[in-house]
């Protein structure tokens, strides 16, 4: 895996990140910076949101939810597709169905809520619109298509993982590269098999302390292949921090929203370096309910092999925000006021009370 080349996709992901969900209008014409180069948004991509138990309606509304770009000076073009909020939702239910791929006679099953997810995407408000698929043939590419790549985060990368086969069974674009982050599982084990067939140029990037890319479980769905795994911690006592993450925004830069805040979705994938000075790519997902804070305690994912009990260790991440502004330190908080005396009871059945005079 070209690390730089990861790297330059996921700031693109990240680019899709900082148009707002209700933000609905066309970016097309705009342009984005990712690293040295400079990339022409084509059109962006809308869908439904994802439904879930928790907010069955949230699928009724267009979302924004990706760019389609092609390179300024090549003709190289991406597909970006970022996660959404209800991802956590969907975790929250823990309500995982399989149905048969929509695109693909043969492909195997599919995971519903993504499935139903990206049978919406168009590259219009319009739902009734041909697929992101269908008008690929269509857009108003400013040069000659030379190369297809296709990036999505979390939720983004389970669609990404569906658009991929979509496209390499269905169009001309038989050979489309794949970078996916923290993505879940999609699929069954015969999708991920038509899969790893169709696209094998795949690079599927997941933290060892992400949750959401091991959901859901095996064995009624599998991974598709090109893991490269990322490891943040050595576990020793005490355990080393290999990697410095940094954070794409924080809650207050300008490119910062609601769903990109304290949220799995809102950890961007970056560069990193560890104590040597090597490059590593590092992708968190973080929660609430998740959150390590400095010294916080952490229940380890590797159990000893006698016991079947997870092995103890003591995280602690320091987060330093890219691009944001210092946050100030906390205001000192004022010393406790001293407890009142606790009144003495002057009832003539406590033994303290005062004798009568």
């Amino acid at each position: 895996m070209d690390i730089n080349q990861a790297i330059l996709y996921a700031q693109l992901v990240n680019a899709a990140y900082a148009i707002l969900p209700g933000n609905t209008t066309n970016a097309a014409g705009q342009t984005i910076t990712a690293g040295a180069a400079n990339y022409q948004v084509v059109t962006s991509i809308f869908a439904n949101d994802l439904s879930t138990d928790m907010n069955p309606t949230r699928g009724q509304a267009r979302v924004s939810i990706g760019l389609i770009l092609q390179a300024a000076t090549t003709g190289d073009v991406v597909i970006a597709i970022r996660g959404t909020e209800g991802v956590q939702e969907w975790i929250h239910d823990a309500d995982f169905l399989l149905v048969p791929c929509p695109f693909l006679a043969g492909g195997g099953h599919t995971e519903d809520g993504f499935t139903a997810m990206y049978r919406s995407m168009t590259t219009t408000l319009d739902p009734a619109c041909p697929s992101v698929t269908r008008s690929l043939a269509t857009l108003p590419f400013p040069r000659p298509v030379t190369s297809l790549t296709i990036c999505g985060h979390s939720l983004g990368g389970a669609l990404v993982t569906l658009l991929a086969l979509d496209v390499a069974a269905n169009t001309a674009f038989k050979k489309p590269i794949v970078y996916t982050y923290a993505s879940p599982r999609a699929g069954g084990p015969n999708f991920a098999a038509t899969y790893n067939q169709v696209v094998p140029n795949t690079f599927r990037i997941a933290s060892r302390l992400d949750l959401v890319p091991k959901l859901p479980l095996p064995p009624l769905y599998e991974h598709v292949l090109g893991l490269n795994e990322l490891n943040s911690v050595k576990l020793g006592l005490p355990p080393k921090i290999l990697i410095k993450p940094e954070l794409a925004c924080c809650p207050n830069s300008p490119a910062a929203h609601p769903s990109r805040s304290n949220q799995h979705v809102s950890l961007a994938f970056c560069e990193a370096v560890d104590g040597s000075g090597s490059p590593f790519l590092a992708s968190f997902a973080r929660k609430p309910a998740l959150s390590l804070p400095k010294g916080g305690a952490f229940e380890s994912p590797f159990r000893h092999k006698e016991t079947g009990r997870p092995k103890a260790a003591r995280l602690g991440f320091k987060l330093r925000a890219k691009g944001c502004p210092s946050l100030p330190p906390p205001a000192p908080q004022p010393p406790a006021s001293p407890p009142a005396p606790r009144a003495r009871c002057h009832c003539s059945s406590d033994s303290s009370a005062p004798p009568t005079e």
